[in-house]
């Protein structure tokens, strides 16, 4: 047993004896002890009747104070489970949201010849998909998995903007290329339509760079130190010396 809390408990009995004995031996102060039993009853009737009421109030008090502990225990412990559930559905929503991404990009791309899958059904899914992982998203409570996820989400997007990059996909550059038909599908008797304006939009919108969005790269615009870099990236380093950044 704590040392404190037994101090406590003969503390609270050395002044609960007191407060009833110094009003008696106030009015009723002998030099001598009474031999009269009569006197001893009655003082033993006055202590226990009051001590009684003292000690009724202590334990009436000590139960307020313990039911106050309990619900405060309970209380902690409902809110570590709804923090703990919280926690759980945010690494649910966090992982859902990052294969809902995942397959998205799957799906643009062409099993056959490993290009854009230039299939409106496709484009359909992907766009779905992402507007799903965003609904996901959004509902990660956590400050620390929203970070993680928005570093995971851009890490998805840069493979986005690879798949989708025009040099390595020339013909997006045009606009028959998602408005005409596509002729691959129309030579093998497959349907062949348009793709979907609003499944196209999200897809690039998703892909591109939001004009709210702060690059990364400004933190180190004018930071730039040649002793940072290995001398086995010899040509890089003069690269940096010759722009006069150092």
């Amino acid at each position: 047993m704590d040392k404190k809390f037994i101090i406590g408990i003969f503390s609270a009995i050395a002044v609960s004896v007191a407060i009833v004995i110094m009003p008696w031996a106030y009015t009723f102060y002998s030099p001598t002890f009474s031999k009269d039993p009569a006197s001893w009853g009655v003082f033993g009737d006055y202590f226990g009747g009051v001590l009684s009421t003292i000690v009724s109030i202590c334990g009436f008090v000590a139960v307020i104070v313990t039911i106050k502990k309990q619900g405060d225990g309970i209380n902690a412990q409902l809110a570590s489970i709804e923090l703990d559930k919280e926690t759980r559905d945010d690494e649910i929503y966090y992982r859902q949201a990052l294969q809902c991404l995942e397959e998205a990009l799957t799906i643009l791309n062409d099993p056959e010849d490993g290009r854009v899958h230039r299939d409106r059904v496709a484009w359909l899914q992907s766009a779905r998909l992402i507007l799903t992982a965003k609904e996901l998203a959004n509902k990660i409570t956590s400050v620390s998995m929203c970070t993680t996820y928005s570093a995971s989400e851009k890490l998805i997007r840069s493979r986005f903007q690879s798949r989708l990059d025009p040099v390595s996909n020339p013909e997006t550059q045009q606009p028959s290329y998602f408005s005409g038909p596509n002729w691959d599908n129309y030579v093998n008797n497959r349907p062949s339509h348009r793709l979907e304006m609003h499944s196209v939009y999200m897809v690039y919108k998703f892909t591109s760079w939001g004009r709210d969005e702060v690059d990364l790269i400004d933190s180190i615009v004018g930071n730039v130190d040649t002793d940072d870099i290995s001398p086995a990236y010899f040509g890089a380093a003069q690269y940096l010396s010759s722009q006069g950044q150092v």
